[in-house]
C-alpha cells in the first residue's frame, strides 16, 4: 500500500478542474460508509441512459489499494508484476496526471474507459444507474463505496469537438456526493411536415416530411453507424425512390453513402441506414454537430380517418454506443400527425335552410382558373360510397376501378346533407353545373378555405371553413349553399348582354338611315 500524500490533492483538484468534480478532500475512510456519485445533464435524450463506475482504487485505512480489475492495465502502463509495487506505481502515475498538462488527465480517462469496454470478459461496473427525469434535469445516481473512480456514461454522443465528459474520473467520499455535469449529448431526431409535427392533407396528395439529426463525434469509435426508422400507420402510403439526404448542406448518394430498405409487402417501415459515419465524416471533414437532413414523401391513402384520431407516423435513431459500431444506442421517438377533413354540403332553398334540395349537381376543384373554365376542366375525383358520401379518391382507384363507383359530380338529396371528406387544409371552388328544377344556378364558384392550427405534439387543435369570407362559426364544416327561385336575369358578358348589344346596334343604325334621308329631302350638301 502507498499512503496518501499532500501531493494528491493538488493533482485531483486541477482533475476536478479537467474532467469534472473531483472532492479535493481526500476519500475518508468510514468502515459500512457509501458515497454517491451523480452525473446530470439537461438533454431528455439522456434520460434511460445507463451510466457505469468502476473503481480504480479503492480506500483501506487511509490508502489507496489498487482494484484487482485494473492490474493488467497498469502492468501495461508501468511494466511491474509484483502487486505491492504495482498499487505503488499505479498511485505514483495517476498522481502525476495533469501536471504538466491538463490534457494528459482527459486523454488518461478515454484510454482507461477504452480498455475496459475491450475486455474479454468485459470488466464488471462496480456500480450503475440510469438517468432519469428530475426536475427538468436528467440524473442518474449511483451509490458506490469510498475511492477513485472512472464514471463512464453511455457512449455514442454527439457531444462537441472537445468531449471530455464522456470519460470522467472522480474521488468518492463517505456521505458525500460527487456530482458530475454531463456536456455531450447524445444523438437526436426531429421530423415535422412544413415546419410543424401535425399537418392536415388531401387523400393522394404528396405530403414531405423533414427528419433532421446531427453528425456525431466520432473521436473515440472504429465504427459508428446510424439507423433511421420510420414507422407509417396504415392510413399513409410512402412514395417510392423519395428519399433524399444532406450532410453540412451537400448531398449523400443513395446506395453509396447510405442505403434505403422502402415499406412493402405489408410492412409499413422504412429504414435509411447511414453506415460508417465516421469514414464518411473522415472523408469529408463534416464537423461535429452539422445537420444531418433527410427527407421523403408520403400519401394519405383511402385507409386515413376522417375524425379526430390523426395518421401517425414516427421516427427514430439506432446509433452506435460501442467503439467497434453497431446500433445499441435509441433515440427517443418523434412523431407528426397527419388528419384528414371533410365537409357537409347543405343545399337548400331561400329562407328555409331545413328544406334540403335534391338534384342539385356540383364539381369541387383546388384550383380557381380550373373552376372557373379557364383551363381544362380537372375537377377532385371521387369514390361514391353511398347516396350521401364522397371520399377523394386516389390515382390507383381511378386508373382500376375495380366496382367502386368514380366521379368527379356531386349530387346532392332532399333526405339532408352531402359529406365530402378526404380534404386538406387550404383553398377550394366548389361549383354548382346544374340547379335544382325551378331555381336559380349561382354565377361564380363558391371558393371554400380549410384552416387549421396544431399544437407542439402535432394534435389537431382547431379547424375552420371559410365560404367566400365568411367564417362558419356554428358548424364547423358545415357549407351552405342557398337556391332562389325565378328566372335568373342576365349578367353583364352574358346573353342578355348580346341580345341588348344587337338591338342598340340596329337602333343607332337605323337612326343614322333616318337622318341621311332627310337631309337628302331637304337638298343638303356636304364637303
Amino acid at each position: 500500500m502507498h499512503s496518501i500524500k499532500r501531493k494528491v490533492v493538488a493533482i485531483l483538484a486541477v482533475v476536478a478542474m479537467v474532467v469534472g468534480s473531483l472532492a479535493t478532500a481526500l476519500p475518508a475512510y468510514a468502515a459500512g460508509k457509501t458515497g454517491t456519485i451523480t452525473v446530470t445533464s439537461s438533454s431528455k435524450e439522456f434520460n434511460g441512459q445507463q451510466v457505469s463506475a468502476y473503481q480504480v482504487f479503492k480506500v483501506d485505512n487511509g490508502s489507496y489499494v489498487l482494484n484487482d480489475a485494473f492490474e493488467q492495465f497498469f502492468v501495461q502502463k508501468c511494466g511491474l508484476t509484483d502487486d505491492e509495487t504495482l498499487s505503488s506505481k499505479a498511485f505514483d502515475y495517476v498522481n502525476a496526471l495533469g501536471a504538466d498538462d491538463e490534457e494528459d488527465v482527459i486523454d488518461f480517462a478515454k484510454e482507461m474507459r477504452a480498455w475496459v469496454l475491450a475486455q474479454t470478459p468485459a470488466v464488471a461496473a462496480t456500480g450503475t444507474g440510469n438517468a432519469a427525469e428530475n426536475s427538468g434535469m436528467y440524473v442518474a445516481t449511483i451509490t458506490v463505496d469510498p475511492g477513485y473512480y472512472l464514471v463512464v456514461p453511455a457512449l455514442g454522443s454527439t457531444g462537441n469537438n472537445n468531449r471530455g465528459t464522456d470519460a470522467m474520473l472522480t474521488n468518492v467520499v463517505a456521505d458525500q456526493t460527487a456530482s458530475i455535469n454531463l456536456k455531450s449529448e447524445y444523438p437526436t431526431v426531429s421530423k415535422t411536415i412544413d415546419g410543424e409535427h401535425g399537418s392536415m392533407d388531401q387523400i393522394d396528395k404528396e405530403i414531405t416530411f423533414t427528419v433532421k439529426s446531427k453528425v456525431p463525434d466520432t473521436t473515440n469509435f472504429k465504427t459508428y453507424n446510424m439507423k433511421f426508422t420510420d414507422t407509417f400507420s396504415d392510413g399513409l402510403t410512402f412514395v417510392p425512390g423519395s428519399v433524399e439526404m444532406t450532410i453540412g448542406g451537400d448531398t449523400m448518394a443513395a446506395t453509396t453513402d447510405y442505403t434505403v430498405t422502402e415499406p412493402s409487402g405489408g410492412d409499413n417501415t422504412l429504414t435509411i441506414d447511414l453506415v460508417d459515419v465516421k469514414g464518411h465524416i473522415t472523408g469529408n471533414t463534416y464537423a461535429t454537430g452539422e445537420e444531418i437532413v433527410i427527407t421523403y414523401k408520403a400519401k394519405l391513402n383511402k385507409n386515413a380517418i376522417v375524425d379526430d384520431d390523426p395518421e401517425t407516423n414516427s421516427v427514430k435513431i439506432n446509433y452506435s454506443n460501442d467503439p467497434n459500431g453497431g446500433y445499441d444506442g435509441e433515440t427517443e421517438v418523434d412523431k407528426d400527425k397527419v388528419y384528414t377533413f371533410d365537409i357537409d354540403l347543405h343545399k337548400y332553398a331561400a329562407g328555409n335552410e331545413s328544406a334540403y334540395l335534391a338534384d342539385a349537381e356540383f364539381k369541387l376543384y383546388d384550383k380557381e382558373e380550373n373552376a372557373k373554365g379557364e383551363t381544362p376542366d380537372t375537377a377532385i375525383k371521387f369514390v361514391k360510397t353511398d347516396a350521401t358520401h364522397y371520399r377523394v379518391a386516389t390515382a390507383d382507384e381511378i386508373t382500376t376501378p375495380g366496382g367502386l363507383e368514380i366521379t368527379d359530380t356531386i349530387t346532392t338529396v332532399s333526405t339532408g346533407m352531402v359529406n365530402i371528406d378526404g380534404l386538406g387544409e387550404g383553398d377550394y371552388w366548389l361549383k354548382e353545373t346544374k340547379q335544382p328544377d325551378g331555381f336559380n344556378k349561382p354565377a361564380n364558384p363558391f371558393k371554400i378555405t380549410i384552416d387549421a392550427t396544431f399544437g407542439a405534439d402535432g394534435t389537431l387543435q382547431t379547424s375552420t371553413v371559410t365560404v367566400d369570407t365568411t367564417p362558419n362559426t356554428a358548424n364547423d364544416n358545415d357549407v351552405k349553399i342557398e337556391n332562389r327561385q325565378g328566372t335568373l336575369l342576365p349578367g353583364t358578358g352574358g346573353m342578355g348582354t348580346v341580345i341588348f348589344t344587337v338591338v342598340g346596334v340596329a337602333v343607332i343604325a337605323g337612326g343614322a338611315a333616318w337622318y341621311v334621308n332627310r337631309r337628302r329631302s331637304s337638298g343638303a350638301h356636304t364637303a
